[in-house]
């Protein structure tokens, strides 16, 4: 049944890393419990003191759910590091500080993601329910809420992705020691390196 979980998160991962099934569902099971708790308990907060932000309390849910997958999936690579490569793809090392950087560039993407799809569409219908054109046709509301989250969609995941490009860059003086010496003995004219960056 975790299968085709395993899937997306295994097709997501820094190629460069293995993942073990166990840190698979680890990771899902986290991502759940998280996604489920945060939303529940905003849920009663907001239904208690602030009923106006009950439609924004998936993104938080969300969003949390995305950094502690990320962070848990990718665990393995904090402790060891991720391939570092010149330009032309020739590997130079394995980096702790780079896998850092492509665990957090993309712990922020998936926080940007769900924004438009979660966000954006309850701003949207609450400003239209302020209009009378909204409430004298309620045939064509149905339409015009599907218009607003598929092009909330559409705009998601480019917009998210484009945040950070797919291979990142970082000076070779920021590399860790003792890879930085490394480097800079067997590559003196390197001045940075490239990582990539995974989903």
């Amino acid at each position: 049944i975790f299968r085709p979980c395993f899937a997306a998160q295994y097709a997501n991962r820094n190629a460069t890393s293995p993942v073990s099934d166990k840190d698979l569902f680890r990771g899902y099971a986290a991502a759940v419990t998280s996604s489920v708790t945060i939303a529940l308990g905003l849920n009663r907060l907001a239904a208690r003191y602030a009923p106006r932000l009950a439609p924004f309390v998936a993104f938080p849910a969300v969003a949390s759910a995305n950094v502690l997958n990320v962070r848990l999936m990718r665990a393995a690579e904090l402790q060891k590091g991720i391939d570092v490569t010149t330009s032309d793809g020739k590997t130079v090392g394995v980096s702790v500080e780079a896998a850092r950087r492509a665990i957090n560039e993309t712990a922020i993407t998936r926080v940007a993601l769900p924004v438009p799809l979660l966000v954006l569409p309850p701003l949207v219908f609450r400003m239209l329910e302020k209009f009378s054109f909204w409430s004298r046709n309620p045939r064509l509301q149905l339409p015009i809420k599907a218009a607003v989250c598929s092009g909330a969609f559409l705009a998601a995941l480019p917009g998210a992705i484009a945040l950070f490009p797919q291979i990142g860059r970082m000076p070779v003086n920021e590399l860790e020691e003792p890879l930085r010496s490394l480097v800079r003995e067997r590559h003196p004219g390197l001045s940075e390196v490239e990582y990539n960056k995974g989903l």
